[in-house]
């Protein structure tokens, strides 16, 4: 059992933050060409690779192995709190989309959120991240772009 107030805390990220979703890190632990070049675009401009633990989890099952691996090893893992579960919710209220189909990709925002600068989410999603970002500028008045993958 979490002790009291501990999971409340904002989580630590880097104050650039480049999130992945599934399919972001699925490319690059692919070696996808493109989504390399996106990415050191990314730390050209100061920001650092961070993925979700639920984007982990969620390509963990078919991405296993060296490959998989030494991709985690270059990306921040953000673990899952209440502070970013209680954010996922209120983005997916805003922008007023299905929790049980969008849980995951309201995460990935979410976490961005927390960025103290400024924060980056690269997706192939056309159809819930664009309202995930409009919702995380609305709810934390931080704007959240989006990188078509």
């Amino acid at each position: 059992m979490a002790r009291r107030g501990v999971d409340d805390r904002p989580p630590l990220l880097p104050s650039r933050s480049f999130v992945l979703d599934a399919q972001g890190l699925g490319l690059y632990v692919a070696r996808d060409r493109r989504m390399r070049a996106i990415i050191a675009a990314a730390l050209e401009d100061g920001f650092v690779p961070v993925i979700s633990v639920l984007t982990l989890a969620e390509q963990r099952y078919s991405m296993n192995g060296p490959a998989f691996d030494h991709a985690l090893s270059s990306v921040t893992v953000v673990d899952a709190n209440r502070a970013i579960a209680e954010r996922a919710a209120r983005l997916l209220a805003e922008a007023a989309l299905d929790g049980h189909e969008n849980l995951i990709d309201a995460f990935v925002v979410a976490t961005g959120s927390f960025a103290e600068v400024g924060a980056r989410v690269a997706s192939s999603d056309a159809s819930h991240m664009p309202p995930l970002c409009k919702a995380a500028r609305v709810v934390t008045g931080r704007t959240i772009g989006l990188v078509r993958i």
